[in-house]
């Protein structure tokens, strides 16, 4: 929207999540659990801008060979080549400037592993902004994912997962993409650059099959690595799905994987599958030697509650009974009109630690709330949840809403809109 020729923006539901934001050929990046959002800013500068050279002058352990490869520059998508040493950018200023590795092919760092930074403020002045970048030596893991005939497996996938963290490194480290970017082609991987001192683990799948390889640590005298990983002839796992009634159900079922590592864990989905006329479902390839678990998840609509079942042995005959979800609704109203708001996203939240076991659980509302402010769930167990709203603000940060699965009387919920939010209190019509 524009406001006194400003051009505001708003983005909802980034939970844990890296944003990248694009307007008018410029990027910027925002990590949303560590970096200051409400004042999110892209400016775009007219053509007579006055510019600034930037130098990314790195900083090796002495005695060590410069770095070589490329580095990301991250309010635009373009990389540049680090030469003696030094990386040289012009930028519009005053401005704000970014720079990660790039995991492009042919464009990493060879050799080493550096932090990337939040954006940064370049101001107006005479001569180069220089921006020290002290490097870390780093290492790779290499090699080849083979199907359980030997072949390569051309159509595998492969991800990162850290299972220690080296002790020298900050807490932005965000180094998945040094597989998950073009680290992968036809069967063969290749992970770099990986930081001497950490732990790292392979997780390779093609379809339903999965491998993890065990946790490997780079240093100085084991830099670089090479694993093959075969994937192994897995077993197939049935099951059947049945409705309240017992009745069997055709609704959707998708197969998932978590593999813990250290005390990180890596989760997927499988594609998800139709269950026959009598409910019944297999998964081929399964591999019952993973260091983790399965589960199989039903996607079903309004009046159930979310089905997972935890597999326990992937020969067992899976049976998964869908259950009646318990109803509760509320209302959102508007602080300062006291109308009601239509649209509102909302969700409850449930976590409780029981038996020693961390039990959670995040459910959507049927639907938005309608013009009379209403939400309903029906999809509840007979337990408390945190109700969570999206585009408005709790009008009293010290109170908590919840909803109890099953009450008969609506929540009352009074929030306030955000200046900058979309969101608009509705007027009740007369009578």
């Amino acid at each position: 929207m524009i406001k006194e020729d400003v051009g505001y923006f708003q983005i909802d539901e980034c939970w844990g999540q890296r944003v990248n934001i694009w307007a008018a050929g410029q990027r910027t990046s925002v990590d949303v659990d560590e970096d200051t959002l409400d004042d999110v800013r892209i400016e775009i500068k007219p053509d007579e801008a006055v510019m600034r050279e930037v130098v990314l002058q790195f900083h090796v352990p002495q005695g060590s060979p410069e770095v070589q490869g490329g580095v990301r520059i991250g309010m635009k998508p373009e990389w540049l080549d680090i030469q003696n040493g030094q990386a040289r950018y012009e930028i519009p200023v005053p401005g704000k400037f970014k720079y990660s590795i790039s995991y492009s092919e042919g464009k990493r760092p060879v050799g080493y592993w550096f932090e990337e930074i939040r954006p940064m403020d370049i101001p107006a002045g005479d001569g180069p902004f220089v921006i020290d970048v002290p490097v870390y030596p780093a290492g790779a893991i290499y090699g080849r994912i083979l199907h359980p005939d030997g072949n390569l497996a051309k159509d595998a996938r492969a991800s990162l997962v850290v299972a220690r963290k080296p002790e020298m490194i900050g807490n932005r480290f965000n180094i998945y993409d040094a597989l998950q970017g073009s680290g992968l082609l036809e069967g063969k991987f290749n992970a770099s650059p990986l930081p001497l001192g950490g732990e790292y683990v392979i997780v390779a799948h093609s379809q339903n099959s999965f491998m993890a390889t065990e946790a490997i640590r780079l240093d100085q005298a084991n830099p670089i690595t090479k694993r093959d990983i075969q994937l192994a002839e897995g077993t197939r796992l049935s099951g059947q799905l049945l409705d309240i009634d017992g009745t069997p159900a055709r609704y959707d079922v998708k197969l998932h994987v978590s593999i813990s590592v250290g005390n990180h864990s890596w989760g997927a989905t499988a594609q998800k599958i139709r269950p026959d006329v009598d409910g019944c479902f297999s998964f081929d390839n399964i591999n019952p030697n993973i260091p983790g678990k399965y589960s199989i998840h039903a996607s079903v609509g309004p009046g159930y509650r979310p089905a997972r079942h935890e597999v326990e042995d992937v020969k067992q005959f899976a049976v998964i009974r869908l259950e009646k979800g318990l109803r509760a609704t509320g209302i959102v109203l508007d602080e300062a009109t006291g109308w009601p708001i239509p649209g509102v996203r909302v969700r409850a939240h449930f976590v409780e630690q029981i038996n020693g076991r961390v039990e959670s659980e995040l459910l959507e509302a049927d639907s938005s709330t309608n013009h009379r402010g209403e939400f309903v769930f029906s999809n509840m167990a007979k337990r408390s949840y945190q109700l969570i709203f999206s585009g408005v603000r709790i009008a009293d940060s010290r109170t908590s809403y919840r909803l109890f699965g099953g009450q008969k009387e609506p929540v009352i919920v009074r929030v306030r809109i955000p200046e900058k939010s979309d969101l608009k209190a509705r007027k009740p019509a007369d009578g």
